[in-house]
């Protein structure tokens, strides 16, 4: 995914997200789409948009507490090409890589998810349980099914 963006666009774009502090959140994670000449930004529960030179298409999602210091950085700058790829992020002369970020980028816009949950890995395993209880991942069909439903309900 790869697009020229002028920085007037891009930091109007990202007031309209911000613009309701109700329902900003630490770790809210964004979703960044380039498609038919098109910037559309989503978080928040908001979602904003403008033209831009598409040079790639792609949809990406990342924190958006680690993308607005980075754009602070180019305060000066008239434009911005932003470039992402299964590596990392490079805006500017600015590369972030993905185990820094994590990054999620879809190529193919129209099979791309529109809300994405990123979690943090947990510290260690769980202990096993005591004999004869099933381990947490061998729950029972229909306890299984319920979760599913749930994480299904939240999404």
């Amino acid at each position: 995914m790869k697009f020229i963006i002028e920085k007037k666009d891009l930091t109007r774009l990202l007031r309209v997200l911000g613009s309701d502090p109700t329902k900003k959140a630490h770790g809210s994670v964004l979703r960044l789409a380039a498609q038919d000449g098109q910037i559309i930004l989503n978080a928040y529960e908001t979602e904003a948009g403008c033209e831009a030179l598409v040079l790639e298409e792609g949809v990406c999602f990342f924190r958006i507490d680690q993308f607005l210091p980075l754009i602070r950085t180019y305060a000066s700058a008239k434009n911005l090409t932003m470039e992402v790829t299964p590596d990392g992020i490079q805006i500017g002369n600015t590369k972030v890589g993905r185990g820094t970020w994590e990054v999620s980028l879809f190529q193919n816009p129209r099979i791309a998810p529109l809300r994405l949950v990123l979690t943090q890995p947990s510290p260690e395993p769980p202990e096993p349980s005591e004999p004869g209880k099933p381990e947490p991942e061998e729950l029972p069909l229909w306890a299984w099914a319920k979760q599913v439903s749930k994480r299904a309900d939240e999404i």
